[in-house]
């Protein structure tokens, strides 16, 4: 492990093992004992080290991709702040970091979106338990956070591409997932609802072959 001390900008210790800004582990203890401890560690192209939250926090009062220990800028040629990211899913060379906060920062800006974004995510990995939650409750905002719609639509921004504009029953349809479509369905999916091509969820289900979506679609309708 390498040491290095940097008072000029505010943090005394580099280490390979610990955050360069809250000097804690980067294999972070969570609060809940239940719980398993995570790795949370971005490597900036100095090769310093950050927890996420701590170089995101950091980066509001600063300029885009400065190294908060050693000053140095960590922007590439076309003015990216491409990272190194090492958590529970294993480690991602050449991360966006700097598309991943803008997008963090938007919505923050637009709670009501990323309750929607989180909603649609839940469904792709059929966590029904907190999606369900989305579609009955409010945020933390009453009047600018009311329960998702469930007809609410994959942004601009969404990966992969191929879902953007769609619904959660598209999704669905396009994807074959019979149990995802019975279970919106129940909650108030709109069958006949277009995408931003015109399409219906059947309409993708009949023109990709996939019948259980079919059937799904076409039960009691």
């Amino acid at each position: 492990m390498s040491v290095a001390t940097s008072p000029s900008h505010g943090v005394s210790l580099f280490s390979d093992e610990r955050c360069s800004i809250c000097d804690q582990g980067l294999v972070v203890a969570p609060e809940d004992l239940a719980e398993s401890s995570y790795l949370d560690d971005v490597e900036l192209s100095c090769t310093h080290h950050f927890h996420w939250t701590c170089y995101a926090e950091w980066e509001e009062d600063e300029s885009r991709g400065k190294c908060p220990l050693c000053g140095e800028s960590s922007l590439d040629q076309r003015g990216r702040l491409i990272v190194i990211v090492r958590n529970e899913g294993g480690t991602t060379q050449g991360f966006d970091l700097g598309e991943a906060l803008d997008l963090e920062s938007e919505m923050d800006a637009h709670p009501q979106r990323k309750r929607e974004r989180a909603f649609l995510e839940m469904i792709a990995s059929k966590d029904y338990e907190t999606a369900l939650a989305l579609l009955t409750t409010f945020g933390d905002d009453e009047e600018k956070e009311p329960p998702v719609d469930v007809n609410c639509l994959h942004g601009d921004d969404a990966e992969p591409a191929i879902v953007r504009g769609k619904t959660a029953l598209h999704v669905c349809a396009m994807s074959d997932d019979a149990d995802g479509i019975s279970w919106l369905l129940r909650f108030g999916a709109d069958r006949t609802v277009q995408d931003v091509d015109g399409r219906t969820p059947l309409e993708y289900a009949e023109r990709l072959g996939n019948a259980r979506a079919k059937d799904a679609l076409s039960a009691s309708s």
